[in-house]
């Protein structure tokens, strides 16, 4: 899977990225976001108290959408569960990407998504990652995230049951995520 990396134009811009299982970037400028009233607060929290956050805001999310497939009749759309593994692995690709300052699923001679995760010691089915870079807060991102159509898609898809999170900022204060999705390989 080869995806081309999403420079960054200037610190106005809001950015976001995805990829699945084949790989497609999708990108928000900054005068399409809608921000969920949220302050900066949450990062004198502790960075475990915003990774948290984040997955919160994402099971809020899949609690509103399992709703809707409960009274169509359709199987339940379980909590995601933050795996140590996941988080490890998005924890060093969004390290890689502050390092570069640059928006992408795979930084030129870093291993694939998929390569990744095995390494972290996690045996996957389906795997799945959503990166954006500067929203400031859980709420900017996750908000950010459902108004695209393919990053909401893996934040509800039912194929995945566990999640890994990762933020962080660059020497000049822009942040970047990243949440990795996955389902565990049954034997």
């Amino acid at each position: 899977m080869t995806v081309a990396p999403l420079r960054r134009r200037g610190r106005a811009t809001r950015a976001l990225a995805l990829v699945g299982i084949v790989g497609l970037p999708a990108t928000a400028p900054a005068n399409d976001r809608h921000v969920v009233a949220a302050s900066l607060q949450d990062d004198a929290c502790g960075e475990n108290v915003l990774l948290e956050k984040v997955v919160a805001l994402v099971n809020e999310e899949r609690a509103r959408k399992d709703a809707e497939r409960v009274k169509k009749g359709l199987s339940r759309l379980p909590r995601l569960r933050i795996d140590r593994a996941l988080m490890r692995a998005a924890a060093g690709h969004n390290d890689l990407m502050i390092e570069k300052d640059e928006l992408t699923h795979q930084v030129r001679g870093e291993r694939t998504l998929g390569e990744r995760i095995r390494a972290s010691g996690y045996e996957w089915s389906a795997v799945a990652e959503n990166v954006a870079a500067g929203q400031r807060t859980p709420a900017e991102v996750v908000t950010a995230w459902m108004r695209s159509e393919r990053h909401r898609d893996n934040i509800l898809s039912a194929e995945y049951a566990d999640v890994g999170v990762a933020h962080g900022m660059t020497g000049g204060g822009e942040h970047y995520w990243t949440m990795v999705f996955a389902a565990r390989l049954r034997s």
